[in-house]
């Protein structure tokens, strides 16, 4: 029980340090509040239109990584 209230305590005390000094990259989500997986999404839908609309050339790299540890 002690550990698990730490551990929070510790998260949270760590996660504010990291916000308050602006560590995070304001592409990183999935973890923050307010930055979900759907948000980065919808950036990146965002970006890639911006960039077709200025006829600009477009590289995408996506990888499945659900079976990374299956042998």
């Amino acid at each position: 029980v002690f550990s698990k209230i730490f551990e929070r305590l510790l998260d949270k005390r760590l996660f504010d340090f990291l916000n308050l000094n602006k560590t995070f990259t304001p592409s990183q989500y999935g973890f923050r509040k307010a930055f979900s997986a759907e948000m980065a999404l919808a950036d990146t839908v965002n970006r890639r239109t911006s960039e077709l609309d200025k006829a600009s050339y477009i590289f995408g790299l996506f990888l499945d990584l659900k079976n990374r540890l299956t042998l």
